[in-house]
């Protein structure tokens, strides 16, 4: 289980990556992390997938994050399970917060920011609380 943390970790900071520099999440990235849980966590994984991404569709549909955004957290959902999701989801908006925060409060509402780095640092910070038993 560490070892697919770590891979999908190393999935997300290469997203990130594409995210700030081009604000897109290649869907080939997320194919490549799709493609072995199927093997590894059997049919519960692709179950996962297609329910996390119809749970997730309005937000895309709203324009209140991109598609890229939520074929990640599909995937981040398949792979992590409700417990590690819910935890990252948390902590990826925690982290997303300030910046936001401060784009608001200087008037740029209507500002886009990539939430590709928002999703690091919400994987690293979940994967560290469950390794703390905190």
């Amino acid at each position: 289980m560490f070892l697919i943390r770590i891979f999908f970790g190393l999935v997300i900071a290469a997203a990130a990556w594409t995210d700030v520099r081009s604000r897109r999440i290649p869907n080939l990235l997320l194919l490549y992390a799709a493609f072995p849980g199927g093997f590894l966590l059997g049919p519960v994984f692709p179950l996962r997938l297609v329910l996390c991404t119809l749970l997730l569709y309005p937000l895309f549909r709203l324009r209140l994050t991109g598609a890229g955004d939520v074929k990640l957290l599909a995937v981040a959902a398949a792979w992590a399970g409700p417990a590690l999701f819910f935890r990252f989801c948390f902590l990826s908006l925690l982290a997303a917060f300030i910046p936001s925060a401060v784009l608001f409060l200087r008037g740029r509402r209507g500002a886009r920011i990539p939430m590709g780095p928002f999703f690091l640092a919400g994987w690293a910070s979940a994967n560290c609380t469950v390794l703390l038993n905190i």
